[in-house]
């Protein structure tokens, strides 16, 4: 079963990089109300950072978008798309990451509906509606078990890379695309094969935050004092 705590954040950080003002960006129509024209931070939209605002538990300041800390930049990414992707219950970790990553990109809704079609493609009776839900997890982990997990993961590689190849946007980042693509290939390919268990210190201390935060009645995903004596207990510190 895959899980949050094994998701390579490096990839999505290294290739997002930080602050972004390009005007050209969709993203760009709701940039930060301050007039500097930034509009995404980590790969995290204005529009997201403010809309998720209310159901993560914390308030979408301009400042606090900019300094965009470890842990909510986590619970976005968890609470916005991993989740909406039914990520911990996909039998496939790089097929998991592969999903949540499309949905990182064009959206859950949109991810979604084309990994539907695909399942519907290989006979299973599911609703294309854009949310993958239990019916969809099911007929995804039927093809993982099916098919074998490679297979499944090329066939949604090459289905995401389609749907960015029909993009109008394609003869302008085509490029820039598919070396992500080819990045995020290279590491996905060999989490299929090889199935490993996360030991990632960086990863388990980000997940211990967001973990202990609202364990020990840190509403917001900040680190209270109670979070951090969690933490440093949970280190042996």
């Amino acid at each position: 079963m895959a899980s949050i705590n094994a998701v390579n954040l490096t990839y999505i950080k290294r290739w997002e990089g930080g602050l972004s003002r390009y005007a050209n960006d969709p993203a760009a129509v709701d940039s930060v109300p301050d007039g500097s024209g930034y509009h995404t931070n980590k790969g995290v939209t204005w529009a997201t950072f403010k809309g998720l605002a209310k159901k993560i538990g914390y308030n979408p300041t301009a400042a606090l978008f900019y300094k965009m800390p470890d842990n909510i930049w986590l619970a976005i990414y968890k609470i916005g798309y991993w989740d909406p992707m039914n990520g911990d219950n996909i039998n496939s970790q790089g097929i998991a990451e592969l999903l949540a990553d499309w949905a990182w990109g064009s959206g859950p809704g949109t991810a979604a509906r084309y990994v539907q079609r695909y399942l519907v493609g290989k006979g299973y009776k599911i609703a294309v509606d854009g949310a993958f839900g239990p019916a969809s997890t099911k007929a995804l982990n039927d093809e993982i078990k099916r098919s074998g997990a490679k297979k499944v993961f090329d066939d949604l590689y090459n289905a995401r890379l389609n749907f960015l190849k029909s993009l109008g946007g394609w003869q302008h980042y085509g490029t820039g695309w598919t070396n992500r693509m080819k990045d995020f290939y290279n590491y996905g390919i060999r989490v299929v094969n090889e199935n490993p268990i996360p030991t990632g210190i960086v990863l388990a201390a980000l997940a211990l935050a967001l973990y202990f935060g609202f364990k020990n009645g840190d509403t917001k995903p900040t680190f209270g004092v109670k979070t951090e004596q969690a933490l440093l207990k949970a280190g042996g510190v």
